[in-house]
């Protein structure tokens, strides 16, 4: 009570008087997603707190760790946030604590591609092969490895038969994409063929050596290709000189 006027008034500033101290602040990271077989993401967002921050202050990123391993399966983890960089303002200016964001780490399955390989045939009353297929696109992660096998329609008729997937797996940490080929049963007279093959210097045309190469993909005789190939790659050889230097074939 009473008045100013009374008084003779005097100001004076008091030095450091007002103490701003830093904004308390807590950041749990945002989601993230990788796929198995990858390393985990090293820094990430951290949006769910924005609201704490002030004068247009952002936090850049934050440093993301989690529980997960390189070869952890496909599903959720636990996700922990560390060392803000801000990218407007300054760390200085907040008491920040982290948080784990509960099943933050999304682990996705690992794409792989596969091929049945071209040219694969038996002949005729013979057991069939183990089919042969190879990697088109991805890769594996170390230690993982294919089960099961693959398979064809049925049918033991001389003819065509698609060669299918089968059991042909890389269990639940992979997405794995098949493309299918011909299977050749051939008859008998193919296996005449090879065993009637020219001898090493004989071809008279290139049209003769691809005639050969195609009778000998259609026998699955895997010692028997293996050697028609290793005669039929000299008498290419042999063939591709003299046609180089002009000469006409052997015949």
């Amino acid at each position: 009570s009473g008045l100013a006027s009374n008084y003779l008034i005097n100001y004076a500033d008091n030095a450091n008087g007002l103490a701003i101290t830093p904004r308390p602040l807590t950041l749990p990271p945002d989601a993230a997603v990788r796929t198995y077989g990858d390393a985990n993401p090293a820094r990430g967002s951290a949006t769910g707190n924005a609201g704490g921050l002030v004068n247009g202050d952002s936090v850049a990123s934050v440093a993301l760790a989690s529980p997960a391993v390189v070869n952890s399966g496909i599903g959720r983890y636990d996700l922990a946030a560390s060392d803000a960089l801000f990218g407007l303002g300054s760390a200085a200016n907040y008491l920040l604590s982290y948080a784990t964001l509960p099943s933050g780490l999304l682990i996705t399955p690992r794409s792989v591609d596969v091929a049945a390989l071209p040219g694969q045939a038996k002949v005729a009353g013979r057991p069939d092969p183990v089919f042969d297929f190879g990697i088109t696109s991805g890769s594996l992660v170390a230690g993982d490895a294919f089960s099961g096998s693959l398979t064809r329609a049925a049918g033991e008729a001389i003819g065509s038969y698609p060669i299918l997937q089968g059991t042909l797996t890389l269990g639940p940490n992979y997405t794995l994409g098949y493309t299918g080929a011909p299977f050749t049963v051939a008859s008998t007279d193919a296996l005449a063929v090879i065993d009637r093959s020219p001898a090493p210097g004989t071809l008279a045309s290139p049209g003769d050596l691809l005639a050969t190469l195609d009778a000998t993909f259609a026998v699955a005789d895997e010692n028997q290709l293996r050697s028609r190939l290793t005669s039929l790659e000299t008498q290419a050889a042999s063939l591709q000189s003299e046609l180089e230097r002009g000469a006409r074939p052997s015949t």
